[in-house]
């Protein structure tokens, strides 16, 4: 649209569709001749159609990336990162042009986040800083792949060096006086632990399951959604990845206590839910709950402190100690990739799995049983011979 001004000027305005939605930009000419001014117009169009982003900040970037994602479709768990991701890149960008970022100001913002972000003001862990420049980085390689922006500033930014967290797990002796301890709780928090200790269930898969999830007889469970607490509310989910629905075979002794605990649902005086795990008035029971009770629990047995997820690695240590494969571990665990299983858990397998320790060892019986070198030298003679 052309509005003239009168003294030989010109309002050039071209109406777009940027990410945060109908935009009017505007541009203001002189001219010698009236006849001029359509041609000024189309070259004026054209440059803002090959650069609509030139007004776009850099939260409305982000906050488009967000809305498309949602018609994408993604887990309620993944929309809330989403948001906490978002303010943190609000604070920090309020206001700046998405064109104008630089790879300068990213790397200043990651080191601002390790240094000074957090509750407690000592920084930020290496995963959500990580994931706060993936928000950053998705945002703009979605307006580069779209021809929008011409670079991504977070192409070449560097991450903190992440840092080895300890892997809390009990001991032998410790899983035989956990399992004891939870003889004296309710039938619920028996069952909810011993699944993610002797059967390696994330806290979310053991909430996920139904009664028609278990089969008595064959000793199995079929985990097929997740069950979290987002916002305050309960959500239902499918599984963290694709490997992550599986069948597990479960020790008798959780099946007993399983059917033990339907029995026990069925035979209250009220209205229950189909849900496997459940507070004490047959409702599904919160994912907090389990948090908080099994510190009192580990408290009040003279345990050390580990988390409900730390139930799981226990697990995975246990296997491997016993000489299961990393694969079969892996499978169990439920991970994406096998690689994932090992980065976890390789400080905890002594930086070897079992499968490794096994072939070493069938190479020392095999080449030294007699304990000295004569007898390779032995083999070797022979082998020559």
């Amino acid at each position: 649209m052309i509005e003239y001004l009168g003294n030989n000027r010109a309002k050039l305005i071209v109406s777009i569709t940027t990410p945060s939605g109908r935009k009017r930009r505007t541009k203001t000419v002189t001219y010698q001749k009236k006849r001029d001014v359509p041609a000024m117009y189309r070259q004026f169009e054209d440059e803002v159609k090959h650069n609509p982003l030139i007004d776009t900040t850099v939260s409305e970037l982000v906050a488009a990336y967000i809305k498309n994602r949602k018609i994408v479709g993604i887990k309620s768990t993944t929309e809330l990162g989403y948001t906490v991701a978002e303010k943190r890149i609000n604070s920090r960008f309020e206001g700046v042009l998405a064109r104008s970022l630089t790879t300068y100001q990213v790397e200043e913002f990651i080191a601002d986040m390790a240094e000074n972000g957090g509750k407690d003001g000592n920084g930020y862990s290496t995963k959500t800083i990580a994931n706060t420049l993936g928000l950053l980085n998705a945002s703009y390689e979605r307006a580069v792949r779209t021809g929008q922006l011409a670079k991504n500033p977070c192409t070449h930014a560097s991450l903190p060096k992440k840092k080895k967290t300890e892997i809390k797990t009990f001991s032998e002796a410790e899983v035989i006086r956990f399992i004891q301890a939870l003889e004296d709780e309710r039938r619920d928090w028996q069952v909810a632990y011993e699944l993610c200790l002797l059967c390696g269930m994330r806290r979310s898969e053991v909430l996920g399951l139904k009664e028609e999830d278990i089969n008595i007889p064959f000793r199995t469970i079929s985990i097929t959604r997740t069950r979290h607490r987002v916002d305050g509310e309960l959500v239902v989910q499918d599984t963290k990845t694709e490997r992550s629905t599986r069948t597990l075979a479960m020790p008798d002794i959780v099946a007993k206590h399983i059917a033990l605990l339907i029995e026990e649902h069925h035979a209250l005086q009220y209205a229950h839910t189909d849900w496997l795990i459940q507070d004490g008035f047959g409702q599904p029971l919160n994912p907090c709950s389990m948090t908080n009770h099994i510190k009192i629990v580990e408290r009040n047995n003279g345990l050390p402190r580990i988390s409900v997820h730390g139930l799981r690695h226990t697990f995975a240590t246990m296997l491997n100690s016993e000489g299961i494969d990393i694969a079969r571990i892996s499978a169990e665990l439920g991970h994406s990739q096998i690689t994932t299983t090992f980065n976890t858990y390789t400080h905890v397998f002594g930086g070897a799995t079992a499968s490794s320790r096994g072939i070493a060892d069938a190479l020392d019986k095999k080449f030294f049983k007699r304990g000295t070198s004569q007898a390779l030298a032995e083999k070797v003679k022979t082998a020559e011979a």
